[in-house]
């Protein structure tokens, strides 16, 4: 009974410190999740609307996915249709946004 009662402690042990590496555990198998990476990956696309008195468009992400964006994230002169950007993608409640809009090189 010594061995059952010792595999059932464990079992039912509370994690300790996680591992270096790990920021979380698993509430239903007790085993540690990798941190995840805090970033964002870019995407590429295309301002496809631009309404410069509400400073509100569309980016066609080459994804196919439409982004809504606000003209205030794109640095420099005002935002054109045609523009082609990169930028990183931010779910919201009415659809992605995007965010921290830069315009690709040669534009």
């Amino acid at each position: 009974m010594k061995g059952k009662a010792a595999r059932a402690e464990v079992l039912h042990a509370e994690p300790s410190l996680s591992p270096a590496g790990y920021s979380e555990v698993s509430p239903r198998l007790d085993i540690p999740a990798p941190l995840r990476s805090r970033h964002a990956s870019a995407v590429i696309g295309q301002i496809k609307f631009y309404d410069e008195s509400t400073a509100w468009g569309v980016i066609q992400g080459a994804d196919g996915g439409l982004y809504a964006m606000r003209g205030d994230q794109l640095a420099g002169s005002r935002p054109e249709v045609g523009d082609r950007v990169v930028f990183e993608v931010q779910p919201a409640p009415g659809g992605p946004r995007a965010i921290s809009i830069r315009r690709t090189r040669g534009d």
